[in-house]
């Protein structure tokens, strides 16, 4: 007597749909792998974007007070200036303490003296020939390791 309201005994109708259907499996499979790797290309990207502002934030960190700092030069110019034309030692120690202040803020002449040779990438000819330097018209600086201010020379 077999009603057919009882379940079937037969252990191919007990399966699953998913079970019946491999294609469905498949696709269900691939969809799952397709979010995984777009999930982990989005969480890259963005370890990527935190990366960049964390560089960007440092850089303007390093470089903020550059053009601060790139006017201040004109008064260690004026100190050096004074310097040469009425020797003191009170100038020469304000000179000292302002050069400190500005190598506290990282800030450090080139170190270009007569006779070197001429690199466009740290001076600027103010005119002469030749490959050495003759004379050292203007100190240059650096903030870290940018150049702020070629050391302004002639050619000799």
């Amino acid at each position: 007597m077999n009603n057919d309201n009882t379940p079937s005994s037969d252990p191919a109708n007990d399966a699953t749909p998913l079970e019946q259907s491999p294609p469905l499996e498949k696709s269900i499979a691939q969809e799952r792998d397709e979010y995984l790797a777009g999930w982990q290309r989005a969480t890259a990207d963005y370890r990527n974007l935190q990366q960049s502002r964390a560089r960007e934030r440092e850089q303007l960190t390093k470089y903020a007070n550059r053009s601060l700092l790139t006017e201040l030069l004109e008064l260690a110019d004026a100190f050096r200036d004074a310097q040469r034309v009425a020797p003191s030692d009170n100038i020469a120690q304000l000179d000292k303490k302002f050069h400190q202040l500005l190598a506290q803020q990282s800030v450090t002449s080139l170190d270009t003296k007569a006779g070197d040779v001429f690199d466009p990438t740290l001076h600027e000819s103010l005119g002469g020939s030749g490959e050495r330097i003759a004379q050292i018209v203007q100190q240059g600086y650096k903030l870290n390791d940018i150049i702020i201010r070629p050391t302004r020379v002639i050619l000799g």
